[in-house]
Formats: structure tokens, sequence, C-alpha cells
């Protein structure tokens, strides 16, 4: 577990984070997103001893980061995958850390396994795409068997097929006990992905929780409705006391009553459905609910 208790740190006189906290459970994915310049690197650097705060703690499993060096609080990370030497071939990339850590050969196979990169273990790093240097990323991160990891943007550069194995990857260690921290702009991904949700702005924590208390937040469901008599329809659920838009799709917005009492009320009402669905809010909705005013970062849409 991996636990920030009100940490704050400026540059100058940039605020980057203001008392921030959260906790990273155990078995859990939890995803952490926010605007640019919103302090998530900040943040994540010193989660992993990288930088020092300037006030507050982080510890990882109850201990406290400054009180050991990073590379031995159990928490493996990816924050930046080209910081490698280009000429030196994967294989070795991994070896001279796995040998700086005290680590065997065979923790080198395993990652080069793990990550699919086997075939490609004597190519030179400096060859790879941005997909597989992100594996041979994630490799270097998996070489301690980590209690804990952070990966920032993971996604980036991967192929559908490279997506869904990162899906099944962090899901596989979250399952086995491993505390994982995500931090992306891909939300939809993350939806998919994340049990819980910390959305950061500004420096300041907005919203800390599961990824489905989250989307519920923005209130009760609304219905879409089709129909062969949508007047008729809305007459029905306005005299229910529901809220009705007419969508430009001729599709109805009904706000109020569930998709089951909508169903009960066209029946009543003579009206045959040709869509009847819930919509709940997108991860993506509620983040730009939380965040829209707190950007850092706006352009205007130049006119054409």
């Amino acid at each position: 577990m991996i636990e920030i208790m009100s940490v704050s740190k400026s540059y100058g006189a940039i605020t980057a984070l203001n008392d921030v906290s959260f906790t990273v459970p155990d078995g859990c994915i939890t995803g952490f997103v926010g605007p640019n310049g919103a302090g998530k690197s900040t943040l994540m650097r010193i989660a992993l001893g990288l930088e020092r705060p300037d006030a507050g703690t982080v510890t990882h499993d109850g201990v406290r980061v400054g009180d050991r060096p990073a590379g031995t609080l159990g928490a493996g990370a990816l924050l930046d995958p080209s910081w490698l030497f280009g000429r030196r071939r994967a294989g070795d990339h991994l070896w001279a850390l796995a040998a700086a850590r005290g680590l065997g050969r065979d923790r080198v196979a395993d990652a080069l396994r793990i990550t699919g990169l086997s075939g490609v273990a004597d190519r030179p790093a400096g060859t790879f795409s941005l997909g597989m240097r992100q594996r041979l990323g994630i490799a270097a991160a998996l070489l301690d068997r980590p209690r804990s990891l952070v990966l920032d943007e993971p996604v980036n550069g991967l192929d559908p097929d490279g997506v869904g194995w990162l899906r099944g990857l962090v899901r596989g260690l979250a399952d086995g006990g491993t505390a994982v921290l995500i931090s992306s702009h891909l939300l939809s991904e993350l939806a998919q992905t994340a049990d819980r949700i910390v959305v950061i702005a500004a420096g300041r924590i907005l919203s800390e929780g599961p990824l489905t208390a989250l989307l519920s937040a923005s209130g009760p469901a609304v219905v879409l409705a089709a129909s062969d008599q949508p007047d008729r329809l809305a007459a029905a659920c306005s005299a229910h006391g529901a809220e009705v838009i007419r969508e430009p799709s001729g599709r109805l917005r009904i706000n109020g009553p569930t998709p089951r009492e909508v169903s009960r009320l066209a029946a009543e009402a003579g009206v045959l459905l040709d869509h009847l669905s819930a919509h709940t809010a997108s991860l993506e909705e509620r983040f730009t609910a939380l965040t829209t005013d707190h950007l850092q970062y706006r352009a205007d849409v130049p006119v054409r």
C-alpha cells in the first residue's frame, strides 16, 4: 500500500502540490487523472523518492520514503520510457538494472517473457518503437517483482493488442495483491481498467474513491428512448413528472424515471418503443465536470 499524506511541493512561486493526500491500496488499480500541469508527475516522483516534498510524507507498506533508499521500497515504476541507452541491447539493458539490484538473470528472462520481448532481446533498444520501449520500461519495473507499481501513461504507443495485454497484466498483478497506480489521459481505457479514481487539478485532490461512486455522483441515470410516437411518449413522461428533452436524432432524453418505468408509461400510452437504454455519465464527462474550472492551459478553437 502507498499512502500519500498532506504532501505539498512548490517550485519558486509555483505551487505544484497543495496538501495532497490519498491512498493506493493493495489489490486495486488506482487511476490518477488530471489536466496538464495538475501535479501528477511531481506527485509520482515524490512517491518514488525521486524528489523531496516541502511538507508531508509518503509511505510504502508503512515505511516512510526517505527512511531507506528508493530502490529498496519494493516499488516498480515506469515514468519515462526514453531514458535508456539506445545502443545497448534490450536484454543487456535489463541485465544491467538487475545486476545493480543484486538480481539474477532469471529475473531478466521472466521480465522479457511477461512483456513479450524475448524474441527481440538482442536488438538495440534504440531501434525500438515507442510501444516496444514502453514494454521494455514495464519489464524493468517488474524485475523486482514489486509490491507496488507506478505507471505514467503506460498505454502511449501500444497497439490494440498491447493495450489488451497491459490491461490483463495490471489486473493480474492487482488480483495478486499488488498496489497499482496508473496515470493516464486516455480516460476511456482507464475506465475499463481502474477500480478507483483519484482526480487532481491545480495541485489539489478533487475526488478520490471507487470508479462506480465517481460515475454515480452525477445523479440518476438518464433514459434514452425512441418510439413510433415520440410526442405521445413525451407527454406521458412529462405527466409523470419527468423532464423530457428531444435530441436532434429524434430520441427523447428522459430525466427522472427508470427504464422500466418509461417502458410501463409507453405501454399505458399505447406507444411502441424502438430503443430504450439508461445512460450514465462516462469517466470523461465526470472528469470534465470536475476539472473545467481548474484548467491551466486552454486554447480557443481556431476559426476557419
